[in-house]
């Protein structure tokens, strides 16, 4: 598999879900969303492969979409597995110097219910890292 390729389609299933999520955040959801940020930004640098995809998924269930949900966790794996395996380092550490950041403004977004910043802010997100990914193919 070319990490090129499941990025692509990462970037649709988590373009969908988020404004989902935006449409559709309650109050578990904003816990969802705050508790995994919280998780990331405590984390050391040997734990962040755990914990750098949980915002991912605690978009996917604030969307309130189970198919969708689940379908979201599969390519987060994917992604998890290919990363540890094939990126370089540097892409690791370019990733991680950016990531928080943009997860703390998707969060925003989505509590705020805003449906077209929080698409915007995860497609910028995305497509920064399948740069990175593409890089460490």
């Amino acid at each position: 598999m070319r990490l090129a390729d499941l990025a692509e389609l990462r970037s649709g299933i988590e373009l969908a879900i988020v404004g989902l999520a935006a449409d559709r955040i309650d109050a578990d959801g904003v816990a969802l969303l705050q508790d995994a940020l919280e998780r990331e930004a405590s984390s050391s640098a040997a734990e962040r492969a755990e914990v750098i995809h949980d915002l991912h998924a605690a978009v996917a269930a604030a969307a309130g979409n189970r198919v969708l949900e689940l379908v979201a966790l599969v390519l987060i794996r994917l992604s998890r597995l290919n990363q540890i395996e094939r990126l370089a380092a540097r892409a690791n550490a370019q990733i991680d110097a950016e990531v928080h950041r943009a997860h703390e403004g998707i969060a925003a977004a989505v509590e705020a219910g805003d449906h077209e910043l929080a698409r915007r802010r995860m497609k910028r997100h995305l497509d920064a890292l399948g740069g990175v990914m593409r890089k460490g193919e």
